[in-house]
C-alpha cells in the first residue's frame, strides 16, 4: 500500500499520527501508518487538511468573517508582531474591525478572517508584512486568490514571497502583469525568476531534443532527426525560406520539437519583457548568447547559435510589435 504515497506523503502522515498518539514507540508507529494507508480515502483526508493549514491564501476582496476563534488569533497576533520586529513596521491591531482580524499601519491594512485566508490592501509594505508574517505562523506556501479590484496586487505579493523565500503554489501568468502599469516595479524584481525558469525549460528542451536527433531509440525519433539534418541542408544550400518554414512546422508537430519552440517562445517572452521595462537594453538582447561547452561538436554548436539567434529575433520582433 506505500506504494500510492510519496515519501514525503508518508513523513507527513507519521507525524500525524505522532502528534495524536502521545507517547507512541517506532514499531507500534510502523502498525498504525499500516492501518492508516490501508483506508486511502482518511489517509488523504489527513494530507488535505494538512496542505490547507500549511498554505495561506490571499487576496484584495475581504473575507466574510468567520465564528471560528481559538488560538489561530493568538498565533496571528504573534506572527505579526515578529514580523513588525523584523522589518520594523507598525502593524497594530484594528479593534473596530470585529468581524475580521484585522492589522493597519497607515493606509496598509492585512485583515485574517481564519488562520488561512487573509485580504491585504496598499502599498508593497504589506505584501511583506503578510508574506513574512505567514513564515512565522509556519506556512510554507502562498496561494493566490481573487484580485479583480487590483490585478497589480499580484506582482506586489509575488515579490514579497520571492524576497522572503516563500513558495507560490500558483504563481500568476506573465501575461497577466505585463500591461499593468502599477505592476512595473513589482515586475522588475520578478521577471528575473521567470528568465531563470525559461532558461531552465530551454536547457532541458535542446538537451531532449538534441538527444533523439544525435542517437534515435524510436520511429518517432528517427523521423525528427530526418527532418533535422533536411533543414540543416536547406539552409547550408540556402534554400528559399518558405521551404525552410515547412520543414519548421513539421519539427513543432514532434512533441520535443513542440516543447522546444515553447521554450525558446518564453525565453523570447522575458527578454521583452525586459525590454519593455527598461531592464534589459535592445544591445544586451542582441548579443544574447546561450552557454556553450568546449566538447560541444559542430552540429551542437550551429544548433545552438541558431536557437540563440530565433530568441534574439523573436524578441525584439515582439518588442517592437506592441
Amino acid at each position: 500500500m506505500t506504494k500510492d504515497f510519496s515519501a514525503d506523503e508518508l513523513a507527513i502522515l507519521r507525524e500525524h499520527l505522532r502528534k495524536n498518539i502521545p507517547g507512541i514507540v517506532d514499531d507500534k508507529l510502523q502498525e498504525e501508518l499500516e492501518k492508516l494507508i490501508s483506508t486511502p480515502d482518511e489517509a488523504r483526508k489527513i494530507l488535505d487538511n494538512h496542505q490547507a493549514n500549511d498554505t495561506l491564501t490571499v487576496s484584495d476582496q475581504l473575507p466574510e468573517a468567520t465564528p471560528e476563534d481559538g488560538n489561530w488569533k493568538k498565533e496571528v497576533r504573534d506572527a505579526i508582531q515578529k514580523a513588525n520586529d523584523e522589518l520594523e513596521y507598525k502593524f497594530t491591531e484594528n479593534k473596530e474591525d470585529t468581524k475580521h482580524l484585522t492589522f493597519k499601519d497607515g493606509e496598509n491594512i492585512i485583515s485574517f478572517s481564519s488562520p488561512n485566508n487573509a485580504y491585504v490592501e496598499g502599498e508593497q509594505k504589506a505584501f511583506d508584512e503578510l508574506v513574512v508574517a505567514a513564515k512565522k505562523m509556519g506556512k510554507t506556501s502562498i496561494q493566490f486568490g481573487k484580485f479583480e479590484k487590483h490585478p497589480e496586487y499580484k506582482a506586489m505579493l509575488c515579490l514579497a514571497c520571492l524576497k522572503y523565500d516563500m513558495a507560490i503554489s500558483n504563481p500568476p501568468k506573465l501575461d497577466d502583469l505585463k500591461d499593468n502599469p502599477q505592476a512595473k516595479e513589482a515586475l522588475k524584481g520578478i521577471i528575473s525568476l521567470y528568465s531563470q525558469e525559461a532558461d531552465e525549460e530551454l536547457a532541458k528542451a535542446k538537451t531532449n531534443f538534441l538527444k533523439a536527433v544525435s542517437t534515435p531509440t524510436t520511429e518517432s525519433d528517427k523521423e525528427l532527426q530526418k527532418l533535422f539534418h533536411d533543414i540543416q541542408k536547406a539552409k547550408k544550400d540556402s534554400q528559399n525560406s518558405e521551404e525552410i518554414r515547412k520543414l519548421e512546422e513539421q519539427i513543432k508537430k514532434h512533441s520535443l520539437g513542440e516543447a522546444l519552440y515553447k521554450a525558446i517562445n518564453e525565453k523570447a517572452k522575458t527578454m521583452k519583457i525586459g525590454l519593455k521595462l527598461g531592464i534589459i537594453s535592445e544591445d544586451e538582447v542582441k548579443s544574447y548568447s546561450s552557454t556553450k561547452s568546449s566538447q560541444e561538436n559542430d552540429v551542437q554548436r550551429t544548433f545552438k547559435g541558431a536557437i540563440d539567434q530565433n530568441i534574439i529575433r523573436n524578441a525584439l520582433n515582439s518588442s517592437t510589435s506592441r
